[in-house]
């Protein structure tokens, strides 16, 4: 333990005893020190006043004062990287708060002072952490087994929001979630509707934003949570029979899904160096990602039609993201969030359409990465996971079935990397530096032509540019050439 971090905690140990209140670290540090993890995240019992302490803690190491819910008297002090809550006990003894607590591998508790001690002896708290715990609901074992059990049905009732907090400690651990707890959660999945929408939106980003997701989605879709926060999939379930997939329309949404996490997890086999550590940088984003590759095509059901035989979705993805956009605007997304996840539903036509072209042109990618600005990388990762789902789905292959490298030899997905892998070229010549400066800026053109600032003036700067970025035009006499004969077209067109 950083010995910064040990000062800090015998400051709190101090205090404790100058106010004669009894202190215990309990929670996910002691969890994740169990499992060999680090965390920078304290969490305090504190059976007295645990305002004044942690008020006087913050002051002591000059540290932010938080109330993070002044009902349930529990407060926060964060200092650099650290943050220290302080939660007053809701029970009378400490066997009866711990039994309060959600989730086994949630309610283990060690005396500060006796960590302290052993502290002084031991530098590594793997080592002697397990000897000091107070387990009353046999978290323990339920740690070693990698499973999630739920404390007491009454849990769930006291704060639905740990009906979804059970998939997202699975989710972070990979464990398993025991059938009974499973039960349990299905019984009680409505009551998810009383968390707000804020805490709602934070537990799942957290779940993905995870780097398995794909399997705990699928149980919390078995077991009705998902579906009573994400009211769409039950539309999209509903639309099922008429899409290719052999699983229909939700189905093939949840093989992107897996195809999505398969390709993060295994990038470096398929792109070279420069390649894999530009989508990794795509990191802050993956969590965006992957709800989009759940709900890119929740514009089907609306626009589904029959022409001859032939099924037909028309502007779904214009229809299906304006649909994306209320969705997540009423479960309290951002409103960065929601540009890109529905813009990923907006603009993942048009990639996938340029993915069934030979040869990309300057002008087409120049065009496109124009357009999509800041969604183009995460366009073209979520369009090959897009494509290898169609692949699998019209050869009769589901997430039931592992993904063999063998996929990735199919003609279609084959042409598919092909056409992103011209992008991702294009990207790294053209966009991956400073942004190219054009030749001549507006007020070259409004001196030397005449010209006021109007709509038309940005056509010809539009144009300018996209003429500069597919190498037609090099040089600043070019650009006045180029100009000139912008304005002469116009003029032949008017007349």
């Amino acid at each position: 333990m950083k010995k910064q971090l040990k000062k800090q905690l015998t400051i709190i140990s101090s205090l404790a005893r100058d106010f004669d209140i009894n202190i215990y670290l309990v929670g996910g540090f002691i969890r994740d020190a169990l499992l060999g993890l680090h965390s920078n995240d304290l969490d305090f019992l504190v059976f007295g006043n645990a305002e004044t302490l942690a008020h006087v803690f913050a002051n002591k190491v000059r540290g932010a004062f938080v109330v993070l819910d002044e009902k349930e008297k529990s407060f926060r002090v964060v200092k650099g990287e650290i943050s220290f809550d302080f939660t007053a006990n809701r029970m009378d003894t400490l066997k009866k708060d711990l039994n309060a607590r959600d989730f086994t591998v949630n309610a283990f508790a060690v005396s500060l002072e006796d960590f302290l001690l052993e502290l002084e002896k031991e530098d590594k708290i793997g080592i002697f952490i397990e000897k000091l715990l107070i387990d009353e609901t046999g978290g323990l074992s339920d740690l070693k087994n990698k499973m999630v059990r739920v404390i007491s049905e009454e849990a769930f009732i006291a704060d639905p929001l740990r009906l979804l907090r059970a998939f997202r400690i699975a989710a972070r651990y990979q464990f398993k979630i025991k059938d009974s707890t499973l039960d349990l959660i299905r019984k009680h999945k409505k009551l998810i509707h009383q968390s707000a929408g804020e805490r709602l939106h934070e537990e799942l980003n957290k779940i993905f934003s995870y780097s398995n997701t794909f399997e705990y989605i699928l149980l919390m879709d078995s077991f009705g949570v998902f579906g009573e926060i994400f009211v769409a999939t039950e539309l999209m379930k509903k639309h099922n029979e008429y899409y290719f997939h052999k699983l229909g329309l939700w189905g093939h949404s949840i093989e992107v899904l897996y195809c999505f996490e398969f390709l993060v997890n295994n990038l470096e086999k398929l792109f070279n160096k420069k390649e894999t550590e530009l989508f990794n940088s795509l990191k802050p984003d993956i969590y965006k990602l992957k709800i989009a590759c759940l709900f890119h095509d929740f514009g089907k059901p609306d626009t589904f039609s029959n022409i001859d035989g032939k099924i037909h979705f028309i502007k779904h993805d214009s229809i299906g993201a304006a649909k994306v956009t209320r969705m997540l605007k009423d479960m309290k997304f951002t409103k960065k969030e929601i540009k890109f996840i529905s813009g990923i539903a907006l603009f993942h036509m048009q990639v996938g359409s340029l993915a069934k072209i030979e040869n990309i042109t300057d002008k087409a990618c120049f065009r496109f990465f124009k357009r999509t600005e800041n969604l183009a990388l995460p366009l073209i990762l979520f369009t090959l996971s897009d494509w290898l789902a169609s692949i699998r789905g019209v050869n009769k292959l589901d997430f039931s079935q592992g993904i063999s490298f063998q996929e990735f030899s199919y003609k279609d997905f084959l042409q598919c990397m092909k056409s992103m892998k011209i992008l991702l070229k294009w990207y790294f010549k053209k966009l991956n530096e400073n942004t190219v400066e054009l030749l001549l800026n507006g007020h070259d053109l409004m001196n030397r032509y005449d010209l006021k600032p109007s709509k038309f003036l940005g056509e010809i700067l539009a144009d300018l540019e996209e003429a500069q970025m597919t190498d037609k035009v090099k040089t600043k006499e070019q650009a006045y050439i180029f100009v000139e004969h912008f304005l002469e077209n116009k003029k032949n067109k008017i007349q």
